[in-house]
């Protein structure tokens, strides 16, 4: 006797999406369809176990092989190594300038040792206390530090492409040149009227975040006696693209996108507008990171709470600038935002 077929539950999970890509259906099966007989957005793809009752989902990862997000991470992977490998520079000078640090405090520590222990014998004896030489950096050191830093801002960045495409935030120029529509006149032009002036507000914020870091450098290197290192500038300028673009992966490209799927997922109890709420939301985060992570270098609360101010501002003009107008202007405005800020603060700290 032929078994009858079981109807579909009618009130099927809606989807998660805001307005994401569009996720084929399975072949045997068609979209589940609201009560409006629309189809709705399916997240993931549930497929049918061996059990037959029990279904498994799909992974929730959009960026798969032969899909436009795989082309677009492939982009988002070579630009991060692309300022990564800028930073190269920078970070060869500061482990040079700590090695120096590290050679002259062996040398008071040896001279403690033989003063402590003065004949071979002893020393010998005490070999576990000698202070160890210091070991210059060598290229395969650096070129690890640099890459570590940039597969921090791959792994974000992977995880913020998956949460955007479930937005209705975009990466326009990216979409139309890996999909082979093509870039035209107008995709370019925000580049010039959104990115150039949103870089140069950014500056802005950071003026502000220099004038708060020269007294705390100079209260420091005071209170420990060190020596303030300066840097080569085009080395600073080099080494400050890398920090913009980490510091946007993580406050814009993932805190933003997912702030906004929360509040839109949860409109009906938040009552929040979901883009302002994960701008505004995604600040806070960089402000409270910020505050937590100058610690105990800040005597003084106004100062403290200008200095976080100042680094917690550019992500608001960044994520408004990605809601506007897409992912790539907001990070071309955060490039030259961070990436001249070291010419700022060479006019600003003395």
């Amino acid at each position: 006797m032929a078994q009858k077929k079981k109807k579909k539950p009618a009130g099927a999970r809606k989807s998660t999406y805001a307005k994401g890509k569009k996720v084929e259906p399975p072949k045997k099966t068609g979209p589940a369809k609201s009560s409006t007989g629309t189809a709705r957005p399916v997240q993931g793809v549930a497929k049918q176990t061996s059990k037959g009752d029990q279904k498994q989902v799909e992974s929730w990862n959009l960026v798969r092989k032969g899909t436009l997000e795989a082309k677009v991470m492939w982009a988002l992977l070579a630009i991060i190594a692309v300022v990564a490998l800028a930073r190269y520079p920078l970070t060869q000078a500061e482990g040079n300038v700590q090695y120096k640090a590290q050679v002259v405090e062996y040398k008071k520590l040896l001279a403690a040792f033989e003063k402590k222990y003065p004949t071979a014998v002893e020393q010998k004896k005490h070999s576990k206390d000698k202070p160890v030489t210091p070991k210059a950096p060598t290229t395969s050191v650096i070129v690890i530090s640099v890459l570590f830093g940039a597969i921090q801002s791959a792994i974000f960045a992977f995880l913020g492409l998956n949460v955007l495409r479930r937005t209705d935030l975009r990466t326009p120029v990216l979409d139309k040149s890996l999909s082979g529509e093509g870039i035209r006149g107008p995709d370019l032009l925000p580049f010039a009227t959104w990115s150039i002036p949103a870089g140069v507000l950014i500056i802005a914020p950071l003026y502000l975040n220099a004038r708060i870091s020269s007294t705390l450098i100079n209260n420091v290197v005071k209170a420990s006696g060190a020596i303030n290192t300066k840097y080569p500038l085009y080395k600073e300028i080099l080494g400050s693209f890398n920090d913009g673009m980490f510091f946007f992966v993580l406050f814009v490209l993932v805190a933003v996108p997912a702030l906004i799927w929360v509040f839109t997922r949860y409109h009906d109890r938040t009552h929040v507008e979901p883009h302002w709420g994960g701008i505004l939301g995604a600040a806070l985060l960089a402000l409270g990171f910020i505050w937590l992570n100058v610690g105990n270098s800040v005597h003084s609360a106004t100062q403290h709470a200008a200095y976080s101010l100042g680094l917690a501002l550019p992500v608001v003009i960044m994520g408004y600038v990605f809601w506007k107008k897409g992912l790539e202007y907001s990070m071309l405005a955060a490039l030259i935002g961070f990436g001249f800020y070291p010419l700022i603060a060479s006019f600003v700290v003395k």
